[in-house]
């Protein structure tokens, strides 16, 4: 079966925004988000490719395989961040 761009519009609709739904964050990812930009900052690069999230920071190169660890790593983070702001 072929199927073209005119076809994916048609069921999509005319809405450049119903057309791109498929990539827009839901809110427990923008959440997730906000919380790793919270933790290692504004400027950082956040990749989520093949499973793995990585982010690029001051720090350098972190990769992450499961939700675990990343939960695991921003806790760590955040709580240094607090005891530096409290020091």
């Amino acid at each position: 079966m072929h199927t073209d761009v005119a076809s994916s519009f048609a069921v999509a609709g005319p809405d450049p925004a119903c057309r791109a739904w498929l990539y827009y964050y839901d809110d427990e990812q923008q959440a997730l988000l906000g919380q790793i930009r919270a933790a290692w900052g504004q400027d950082c690069v956040i990749q989520i490719c093949g499973g793995r999230l990585r982010i690029f920071a001051e720090e350098g190169r972190l990769e992450f395989f499961s939700a675990r660890e990343l939960f695991d790593a921003i806790a760590v983070k955040t709580q240094k961040g607090i005891g530096r702001r409290q020091k």
